[in-house]
């Protein structure tokens, strides 16, 4: 009997881990993302053109996105986001169902749903 329940406990253990597990992009989904982002620093930031962030336009760009988030603007200690407090609102209005301020599984599954329909 005791084999029983270990073996049950060993067996539910085991789906609780593998249904915990989070989600990530699969390998190669975010490529391009990445390469336009990286893109985009490098027009902005490389300025002797040698194709990559020296140190010190490396540190030209973290300064820069410091003060971005200080700011209010981006993810960190300043904003919640890069979008502006009226389109956040309005997409919360939209998707948060329940009212509670943030979303929940449900809702963080309709909002990519929809944002997969506008072709994003």
């Amino acid at each position: 009997m005791f084999r029983n329940v270990v073996v049950s406990m060993s067996c539910l253990a085991a789906t609780c881990l593998l249904l915990c597990q989070p989600t990530f992009a699969a390998p190669g989904e975010n490529d391009a993302r990445r390469a336009e982002l990286r893109q985009r620093a490098l027009q902005k930031f490389d300025k002797n053109g040698n194709g990559q962030l020296d140190p010190d336009e490396r540190e030209a760009a973290r300064e820069t996105m410091q003060k971005r988030r200080e700011q209010g603007g981006g993810k960190g200690q300043g904003g919640r986001s890069g979008i502006d407090p009226e389109r956040r609102r309005k997409f919360m209005e939209k998707f948060d169902t329940d009212g509670d301020g943030k979303l929940n599984e449900a809702e963080r599954a309709a909002a990519k749903e929809a944002r997969a329909k506008r072709g994003r």
